[in-house]
């Protein structure tokens, strides 16, 4: 066996690219640096030196290659802003040719760029993660903030085109995205770090983060929200119970609500001992489990919450938000419940994407007010 790459700081995601023979010449990766790829075969190297030198500053990841090798499709982006896909010929004349934009109507000069960051959490650990200002914010300070928690959460956030931080920076707030505990790309040590500890140290990186940029300046302390899908939309309830006083308003598509009722569903063979391994067994951790359920702790919240979910939902079953909503009611909170009718996971209905990141401006303007752009 021979090592072909390493990275002593991350795991090497992403996928690996094949010549026409089927050989592993090289993979796509995020990881290093401002690389997207790396070949271990000289030919590749040279072709992909060629691309990078045709497209420079862009990561530049090749995604299918022809079985003569001549043609290949590339997809070539900037940070944080949506990629190019290219259509490449090799051979005697040598091309790249536009194919096609990815959302060919924004206008790529107006949208922000992320802003890699690097903190410590209150014991210590190093976390990772990415900083979106709004465009044309040059001193960056007392902005009003958006924590956006990825999903998962084994799972992370990368330098990549995302459309609902895009959508906020340009609604003019400062968006946050950490890489807590138990996200991938770090190593195996840091993924199960966060094993079992949803709602509690993992909760805690994403509200050491928010103090850590109030402590910048970057963040107005009086103008913070919590937003998430799916494991981020847990975690922007938790935040709303055990943070009650850091965040002016919580919004959640697709949240999980009951880790009791999650783990009593959880599946057969392999995805059930995984379902434990990462969250607990309904009986035997059951007592922590209801303390990490925003479903029974909905008395604790002191902020507006927004919940959003379809109907269709595999992923995270409909029914969580439903007690969720029950609970706020019961418990005479603000609250604004929304079902989406046959929705999924995805949102892959467009006009429930466009009902979501409408209310989501609206719900922003109401908790933390208009978002600004400082000079």
């Amino acid at each position: 066996m021979t090592v072909k790459l390493s990275d002593e700081r991350y795991d090497l995601d992403g996928s690996l690219i094949h010549d026409p023979k089927g050989e592993a010449v090289g993979i796509n990766t995020t990881r290093l640096g401002d690389s997207s790829v790396y070949f271990w075969d000289p030919r590749y190297k040279e072709w992909q030196k060629a691309i990078d030198e045709a497209l420079p500053q862009r990561f530049n990841q090749i995604g299918s290659v022809s079985a003569n090798g001549l043609r290949y499709v590339l997809r070539s982006s900037k940070v944080g802003l949506p990629g190019t896909l290219y259509l490449g010929e090799e051979g005697d004349n040598p091309s790249i040719k536009t194919l096609a934009p990815l959302y060919p109507e924004l206008n790529l000069q107006a949208l922000a760029s992320k802003q890699s960051i690097q903190f410590k959490a209150r014991d210590g650990l190093t976390l990772h993660g990415y900083l979106t200002l709004p465009h044309g914010s040059q001193k960056g300070k007392a902005l009003p903030l958006v924590l956006f928690p990825h999903g998962g959460p084994q799972a992370d956030d990368g330098p990549e085109f995302d459309e609902w931080v895009s959508f906020m920076a340009d609604r003019g707030y400062a968006v946050l995205q950490v890489n807590f505990r138990g996200s991938t790309g770090y190593g195996r040590a840091f993924m199960e770090a966060g094993l079992r500890r949803w709602g509690l140290e993992m909760q805690d990186d994403l509200s050491d983060a928010v103090a850590e940029f109030i402590k910048r300046g970057i963040a107005d302390p009086a103008r913070v929200a919590i937003v998430g899908a799916s494991y981020g939309g847990y975690a922007a309830l938790m935040g709303a119970i055990k943070t009650p006083s850091l965040f002016k308003g919580a919004f959640a598509f697709a949240p999980v609500t009951d880790l009791v009722d999650l783990t009593e569903d959880e599946g057969q063979d392999s995805s059930k001992e995984a379902v434990r391994r990462q969250i607990g067994h309904y009986r035997d951790d059951r007592e922590r489990l209801l303390a990490t359920s925003p479903r029974h702790h909905a008395d604790k919240i002191q902020i507006p919450v927004y919940l959003i979910h379809g109907t269709h939902d595999r992923q995270a079953e409909y029914r969580h938000s439903v007690w969720m909503a029950e609970a706020l009611k019961a418990a005479g909170k603000s609250y604004e419940f929304v079902t989406l009718e046959n929705g999924d996971h995805q949102l892959s209905h467009y006009p429930y994407r466009l009902r979501l990141f409408g209310d989501l401006e609206k719900f922003l303007a109401k908790t933390i007010g208009p978002g600004r752009v400082s000079s």
